[in-house]
């Protein structure tokens, strides 16, 4: 939710906040110029913490009609 701590962080960060949810879910929204490799790697770290479905959010497609 906005909130930045250190990237060694993220996984024990999460294991606290889904240890009582019920659906472990959560979605991920990047900057357009972070590389993929560093949302794959999050991504990583959700799953070790517990997290089952992680989602990634997009920009929209713009028309150029």
């Amino acid at each position: 939710n906005e909130t930045a701590f250190d990237k060694a962080a993220i996984e024990p960060k999460l294991a606290e906040i889904f240890a009582n949810r019920g659906e472990k879910v959560m979605f991920i929204k990047g900057d357009a110029d972070l590389d993929f490799a560093s949302v794959a790697e999050v991504i990583d770290d959700a799953h070790r913490a517990g997290v089952n479905n992680v989602g990634i959010m997009t920009l929209g497609l713009t028309s150029s009609r």
